[in-house]
């Protein structure tokens, strides 16, 4: 089908189940035609009052390879609906990072709840393959962020940087007096994942003599960097734990209708 159809169906759809079969289908549609007019329609639809068109419609757009689909994405962190935020910065985890896209998603984890969650587990993805656009990001924005709440989330998801940059501004903050003790527990936390390094051995010895939360954080941090590779591997087992997440105004019923109230279905 054409993307126009495709969303047209979407919207004509009277279950949940057969919108989201049917959006998959959009997003295959749109990664096989491309191109400036899919880019176009999807871009429109990004405005349907109909929301799970418009949920659709960032999801097709992140299958579009294309600088301008990029953009449209990027632009989304900033919009004034907040599902289309949360949708957005879980659709952009399967593109490359941008430097805009990577201030706008920093921007969500600072304030928080469950976008900036979602903001978060977008950049942890990009820290395997571009650690240093993340972690400069985030230094950045510690500059100008001093709110307690903000800092942690920020110093937390700066921890999620593997890689060698993050080790210097984590140390910084985890020996700073003048930091909020909070800040200075994420950063002390991501430093227990540190191993091999002596100046974060050290570091972490001497705060583990604290009394109080950052002490007790500092010991465990001490046992983790003490500890064997195959001691912090994952254990094997069974259990599967997942989270799926549709941020809109769906009724009980799932039909997404407005009859559903008239039907009993209501949340």
């Amino acid at each position: 089908m054409g993307i126009q159809t495709s969303l047209d169906a979407i919207h004509e759809a009277e279950r949940l189940v057969d919108s989201m079969r049917l959006a998959d289908e959009l997003a295959l549609d749109a990664a096989r035609t491309g191109g400036p007019r899919t880019i176009r329609v999807l871009r429109t639809a990004l405005s349907s009052d109909d929301q799970l068109v418009a949920i659709a419609a960032t999801n097709a757009l992140a299958q579009v390879f294309d600088d301008a689909a990029d953009v449209v994405l990027s632009a989304l962190l900033s919009s004034d609906r907040t599902f289309l935020r949360e949708h957005a910065a879980s659709a952009l985890s399967q593109r490359l990072p941008r430097y805009d896209t990577i201030g706008r998603l920093i921007g969500l984890v600072a304030t928080g709840g469950f976008t900036g969650m979602v903001a978060q587990r977008t950049l942890e993805q990009w820290t395997s393959s571009s650690p240093a656009l993340v972690a400069v990001g985030l230094e950045g924005a510690l500059l100008g962020v001093h709110e307690p709440d903000a800092r942690y989330r920020l110093v937390e998801t700066l921890g999620l940087v593997r890689a060698a940059i993050a080790t210097r501004p984590l140390l910084t903050i985890a020996l700073d007096p003048g930091e909020h003790e909070r800040v200075r527990v994420a950063a002390v936390s991501a430093l227990g994942q540190r191993q091999g390094d002596s100046a974060v051995a050290a570091a972490v010895d001497g705060l583990a003599r604290h009394e109080g939360f950052l002490g007790d954080v500092a010991r465990l941090a001490v046992v983790d960097l003490s500890a064997r590779p195959d001691e912090l591997r994952a254990p094997t087992g069974d259990l599967t734990v997942a989270q799926l997440f549709l941020h809109a105004d769906i009724d009980a019923c799932l039909l997404y209708t407005s009859d559903a109230a008239d039907d009993g279905c209501l949340v």
